[in-house]
């Protein structure tokens, strides 16, 4: 009895057929047999599949559209701007087998200073302002009065990009200089802290001399007042004394 194959891998099957695969490619990145392969797609063409019940009808058309596209190296996000592109040259009246002398007649614009691709794109630029009610001539005029305002405008960009890079030179200058201020005012800061230390010992020595004179000067008042004292004793007393 042949194994039963996962939904999940059923579901990559499909998914591939509608990207476009041949039925040898699914087989070998699914590990699915070509056999099988076939039998799913059957079963999806037959509303097998719920998911994709809403495409059922279409099955066959996604399947060449995405061949087609993946023929054209072109993928399915590619397609639709595409498809809106081919549909407004269908409303210029450019049927899809035109398209190729419409190619040719792009091509055919001679490149010179613009590449092809800016010229067109420029052209329809044109064709979008004068559908706003700007004339060609309403259009150059705006376009040089935009290019002497874009030159104005470059000149004080390049002249403000000169005035930053002094600027920068002269904050660096500053920098500099405060660093060497900060330095000095540290030196500085330290002799007076050094002088003040100095000036505190110094105080402090000359209060002690100060207290020193004046124990000196209190004990040559006590002398004083002893020899007076001496001076005005009666000479029998100082004889009998010595």
């Amino acid at each position: 009895m042949a194994k039963e194959i996962a939904q999940s891998r059923r579901l990559e099957v499909v998914k591939l057929y509608f990207e476009g695969l041949a039925y040898d490619d699914i087989a070998k990145k699914t590990g699915v047999a070509k056999g099988s392969v076939a039998a799913i797609v059957e079963a999806l063409r037959a509303g097998e599949f719920p998911q994709f019940e809403h495409v059922t009808d279409l099955v066959n058309e996604l399947r060449e559209l995405t061949v087609s596209l993946r023929k054209a190296d072109i993928t399915v996000t590619e397609a639709a701007p595409l498809f809106i592109l081919l549909k407004k040259l269908i409303g210029l009246g450019v049927e899809p087998i035109h398209l190729e002398s419409w190619v040719r007649m792009c091509r055919a614009v001679p490149e010179g200073e613009f590449s092809r691709s800016q010229i067109i794109q420029a052209a329809g630029k044109l064709a979008e302002l004068e559908q706003e009610g700007l004339s060609y001539e309403q259009t150059l005029e705006r376009l040089r009065t935009s290019s002497g305002e874009l030159k104005r405008l470059e000149a004080e960009l390049a002249e403000l990009r000169s005035d930053k890079t002094k600027l920068h030179g002269r904050r660096e200058e500053l920098v500099q200089a405060n660093h060497r201020l900060e330095a000095e005012s540290t030196r500085l800061q330290g002799r007076l802290n050094a002088m003040a230390m100095k000036e505190k010992r110094e105080e402090d020595r000359l209060q002690e001399l100060g207290e020193q004179v004046k124990q000196c000067q209190d004990e040559m008042a006590q002398i004083e007042t002893e020899k007076s004292k001496l001076g005005r004793e009666p000479v029998s007393f100082r004889e009998r004394r010595w």
